[in-house]
């Protein structure tokens, strides 16, 4: 979907790597209040995948990242895994 996007403004996305027999984590927040007053999280559920990415996706995309780190001025990276499946050095 977001590729979509993305192509439609032409950006490029040959960097984008997909694994389609992993999904995100799906995050379901529980709200509280009325109708006609502030509504507030009260909790959040995750349910995260039970196995961990491809292995060979996951060095492609470590390969990729150090090629475009060392083209770049700047990286930018945002870890969502929570720490427990990053690899360890």
């Amino acid at each position: 979907m977001a590729d979509q996007a993305f192509r439609h403004r032409h950006i490029p996305v040959s960097g984008v790597l997909k694994d389609k027999g992993h999904n995100t984590v799906t995050k379901t927040r529980i709200l509280a209040g009325m109708t006609h007053s502030a509504r507030q999280q009260v909790v959040r559920v995750d349910r995260e995948p039970d196995a961990p990415p491809n292995s060979h996706l996951t060095r492609e995309l470590v390969l990729a990242a150090r090629e475009y780190a060392r083209a770049s001025d700047a990286l930018l990276v945002s870890i969502t895994a929570m720490g427990r499946r990053l690899p360890r050095s």
